[in-house]
């Protein structure tokens, strides 16, 4: 389990001057070993500032790329006299080469000016290509080595977190790096620590500190909700079904959701699977959104029928065995409960609606599954270790309550099918002897 320390200290209060080694070292003496502390961003040098872009000109090459040639505003630079002036005189803006198509006139980025130095020694000079003499790079989250972004360049919005961007101030503290990363070792005993609400608690016991639990809830028991749901197997004690619809379909996710689920080592994707991952992450409890469109008919929680099939999410084909645990509808199965969700109810760039399920599974139906099928997933093995079942529905709430702040939509009336099964606690009888 990787843990991020500013999402830690979110949740943990931890006394001024706390360092990540203490930290550290509290856990792996109390809980659980912390095998290494990694530095997001730590081998950034130089300067790296935040930029606008004052235009940008697509320039189509022989090669039949198209390359933008950029002026961006980063700041004044200075003469020998000390007054501001720019890299050229009487032009406004550096300019800089770039080939990311999200390169566009107003955005704001973040450049490397020449004198940094990226990940693996890269240093950044001013240099003649393309016909022009580029004098930085705009950069995206892999060449800063903080992540990964498969649409191009870093672009922020013009206010984070109620500061106002400023060309040319460092670029940093507001991509939050570096940023030092817990990597716990987890043992199959303490499954609970396989989530920032575990670890974070954990810290807390050790360092005698507050933690504030924002998953605390009374069991929730069945409501008749607006989604059919019928639980066939006791294989599921309860199910909770969400209707969000209304999404907007460009809502990007916010950059702090991006940069905690990969810096606690999963990739973004889109809104929607960000911030189920997100709140699995947080809470521990894993969550699977159905595309509402292609849902038809009732929601059944049931054993797999003899040669049944379901492709799932990774594009493979499976021959179900009787004793996996399945999600169906009308249509036959739609996903292997607590492991995968199936490729016909994916939620891919278009859906508008969807269906949350948050559910709490046997741990060994769903182990034996995972491992029958090769399958292994961040839901299984933490389905295998046993979650919290009171957290199902909140976790399901709070994944809702995201989507509807960042992606515009509108969240329903819960379905809520089985109790939350009572947690014996164990009793230990200690005879002491006559003293």
């Amino acid at each position: 389990m990787k843990v991020p320390m500013s999402w830690l200290q979110a949740m943990v209060n931890l006394p001024d001057g706390t360092t990540t080694d203490k930290v550290a070292k509290a856990l792996t003496n109390h809980t659980a070993t912390v095998e290494k502390v990694e530095v997001v961003g730590g081998e950034l040098t130089g300067p790296i500032v935040i930029g606008h872009i004052l235009s940008s000109v697509p320039e189509p090459q022989k090669n039949g790329k198209v390359i933008n040639w950029c002026r961006v505003d980063v700041g004044p630079r200075y003469n020998a006299e000390g007054h501001p002036k720019n890299i050229e005189e009487g032009v406004e803006g550096r300019g800089i080469i770039c080939g990311a198509p999200n390169a566009v006139e107003g955005a704001w980025v973040v450049v490397s000016l020449p004198g940094a130095v990226l990940p693996g020694g890269f240093a950044i000079s001013a240099r003649k290509t393309y016909g022009h003499m580029s004098d930085g790079m705009l950069c995206a989250s892999d060449e800063l080595g903080i992540g990964v972004d498969d649409a191009g360049i870093i672009t922020l919005p013009p206010s984070v977190e109620g500061h106002q961007l400023v060309p040319g101030e460092d670029a940093l503290p507001i991509l939050g790096v570096p940023e030092e990363v817990l990597d716990v070792d987890v043992t199959p005993d303490i499954g609970y620590c396989m989530s920032m609400r575990g670890i974070a608690r954990e810290v807390a016991h050790a360092m005698s500190v507050h933690f504030r639990d924002p998953y605390d809830e009374e069991p929730i028991g069945p409501v008749l909700g607006p989604v059919a749901v019928d639980v066939q197997s006791d294989a599921c004690s309860q199910f909770i079904a969400l209707p969000v619809s209304g999404m907007n379909l460009g809502a990007p996710t916010p950059r702090f959701i991006t940069d905690r689920i990969t810096r606690a080592g999963m990739r973004p994707i889109n809104l929607v699977v960000d911030v189920t991952n997100y709140v699995m992450l947080e809470s521990g409890q894993p969550l699977h959104a159905y595309d509402a469109d292609n849902v038809s008919g009732t929601i059944v929680v049931r054993k797999a029928h003899e040669g049944e099939h379901l492709l799932t999410l990774d594009d493979t084909d499976r021959t179900l065995d009787p004793d996996d645990l399945v999600i169906a509808d009308d249509s036959g199965a739609i996903g292997l409960a607590g492991v995968m969700g199936g490729a016909a109810t994916e939620v891919t760039a278009e859906t508008t609606s969807i269906i949350l399920e948050g559910a709490h599974f046997d741990p060994m139906t769903v182990a034996r599954a995972y491992r029958r099928h090769k399958l292994g997933s961040e839901a299984s093995r933490r389905f295998e270790r046993g979650v919290d079942p009171i957290c199902a529905h909140t976790a399901a709430v709070r994944a809702a309550e995201l989507l509807a702040q960042y992606g515009g939509a509108t969240v329903g009336e819960p379905t809520v099918v089985g109790e939350v099964p009572e947690m014996p606690r164990p009793t230990i009888n200690v005879d002491f002897p006559n003293r």
